[in-house]
């Protein structure tokens, strides 16, 4: 006898909020096949009513998502919250929004991740003064640091500072971070500007690798390492010349997913933070990650790399696939939205 499909429900900034928002069977922040990928699942069925479904998928993109939204979805949640499996609840928004949060939360339980400091103004003066003080103490003990908004994303509103910023730089820059704040704070109250120890991954050949894990529930979907000489970078700015660190990277990784070294530590730095489900970005040092920040919207193009790298891969995933197959498994993306809807549909109430 077939079980009957799980009901999901979509719930976004405007989907399930503003009637006929995405009609045809489209997707709030939709990544790429995920349309398809759900269709194809065997055991979900979208419909269009809350009250009779079994699980509301909430769909808010992070970064565009300000204290209205986060209260229009809320109040959306809160007369079913009870008796609903809620994926990506907006109740932990803020844990993971707001990255001192996030590192605060983790820090109470046990959770590696940088050091970090809040920069305050003074209530009275209206500058900076004590907390410069602070930072400068900050910069010495840890050398090089971050200086950025603290709920932005891709690098936007960050700087390096290392030994040799001079003081009168460092107050042009928290300068302009001031200004990115008080136009952010009217529309999102909890930004601030923070300092975060910056931790050095470079290898011995001059690479940098961050790691990133896909997780729903108790269940790790996918995972990757991305090495670049670059200190700031993306998935899509990877080249050729790093192919044979990539290869080696997602290979050593595979080898500790497999025997689940990492496992319990995922997850209890996403339910630490309320999370149910997220891209969680970490370093590896001497083996053991130090976590940095949670998306549960995560972006969805599905490629490596510049042309050139992206189809080399492609060209050869035959050889390539057995040696590094969750690439391969995140590349596939409509068999990836697939296996994540069928995920999604066998979770059970607790």
């Amino acid at each position: 006898m077939k079980n009957k499909p799980s009901k999901i429900y979509m719930l976004g900034r405007k989907q399930g909020i503003i009637p006929f928002s995405y009609p045809n069977g489209r997707l709030e922040n939709s990544r790429l096949d995920e349309v398809a990928g759900f269709k194809q699942s065997a055991n979900t069925k979208r419909i269009h009513f809350s009250s009779a479904s079994d699980i509301i998928f909430v769909r808010n993109k992070p970064e565009s998502t300000n204290d209205a939204c986060y209260q229009r979805i809320n109040r959306k949640l809160q007369k079913i919250r009870d008796n609903k499996i809620i994926i990506n609840d907006i109740n932990a928004f803020y844990n993971y929004d707001s990255k001192d949060r996030s590192f605060s939360i983790w820090e109470k339980n046990g959770v590696k991740s940088p050091a970090y400091i809040v920069l305050q103004k003074d209530k009275q003066s209206g500058n900076y003064n004590k907390s410069i003080e602070q930072l400068l103490k900050f910069k010495e003990k840890y050398k090089t640091i971050l200086l950025r908004t603290n709920n932005e994303t891709g690098s936007r509103g960050m700087v390096i500072l290392n030994e040799n910023t001079e003081v009168s730089e460092i107050l042009k820059i928290i300068d302009n971070l001031d200004q990115r704040v008080q136009k952010r704070i009217k529309r999102r109250n909890d930004t601030k500007i923070i300092a975060v120890q910056f931790i050095d991954t470079k290898s011995d050949d001059g690479f940098y690798t961050i790691y990133r894990a896909h997780v729903l529930n108790d269940e790790v979907l996918s995972y990757y390492g991305l090495p670049s000489k670059k200190l700031s970078f993306h998935a899509r700015d990877l080249k050729i010349e790093g192919m044979e660190k990539f290869i080696s990277t997602n290979q050593e990784l595979g080898k500790i997913m497999d025997e689940r070294k990492l496992d319990k530590l995922l997850f209890k730095a996403m339910n630490s933070l309320g999370c149910n489900l997220g891209a969680i970005e970490f370093f590896l040092v001497n083996g053991s990650p130090i976590f940095l920040e949670i998306n549960p919207m995560w972006g969805g193009k599905h490629v490596f790399g510049n042309q050139e790298f992206n189809n080399y891969l492609l060209k050869n995933k035959k050889t390539l696939q057995k040696e590094i197959p969750m690439i391969y498994k995140w590349l596939s993306s409509k068999e990836y939205y697939q296996y994540f809807y069928e995920t999604m549909a066998n979770i059970k109430a607790r």
